[in-house]
């Protein structure tokens, strides 16, 4: 190849790329200038994201807005202290499984009690929801329970959301109902 062919393989090369940085910086400025509403963080407390996510896709006005900042302000103070005595009963266990002699009488009261935080947790969490729920308006609501998949895979995003109640029909994989 001779010295002019070489140059203008660099220069469509280097044309190229710019062209393509061009494209990118223009397709993130545009979804960022256009996005519809702020979306949750990557990274941050749980609650914040789903506080965000929450206030953002069902559209809540500033004083359901704030209501619902209060509740969860109200729920995770709540259950802050469950998950700190949880943690500290599934540490006393797992203490009472390291020992030479583990004492299963004792272990089975330690996991009577991890058992009976977890229900409290839970039920926490369920009147916490249907605080929220209460707040929306009827539009809301249903928007609501179809967003409960969504949280569940902003809360832990390895385990996927149950499957729907059979009284509800599920799409096939081919997009049929059944």
């Amino acid at each position: 190849m001779d010295y002019f062919n070489k140059k203008r393989w660099v220069f469509w090369g280097v044309l190229l790329l710019v062209l393509m940085n061009i494209a990118s910086l223009a397709t993130v400025w545009f979804q960022q200038r256009y996005r519809p509403g702020p979306l949750p963080p990557p990274g941050g407390p749980p609650q914040d994201r789903i506080g965000m996510f929450l206030e953002h896709e069902l559209g809540l006005t500033e004083t359901q807005a704030a209501a619902f900042k209060n509740l969860q302000k109200e729920h995770f103070q709540k259950t802050k202290a469950l998950h700190d005595r949880l943690r500290d009963l599934k540490h006393e266990l797992f203490n009472e499984l390291a020992a030479a002699a583990p004492d299963t009488q004792k272990a089975e009261s330690l996991m009577a009690a991890i058992g009976a935080r977890q229900q409290e947790l839970e039920k926490n969490a369920f009147y916490h929801f249907l605080a929220l729920k209460r707040l929306c308006t009827p539009q809301q609501q249903k928007k609501l329970e179809q967003l409960f998949g969504e949280l569940f895979r902003i809360i832990d995003p390895e385990r996927r959301p149950p499957p729907p109640p059979d009284d509800q029909e599920r799409p096939s994989r081919d997009g049929k109902i059944y």
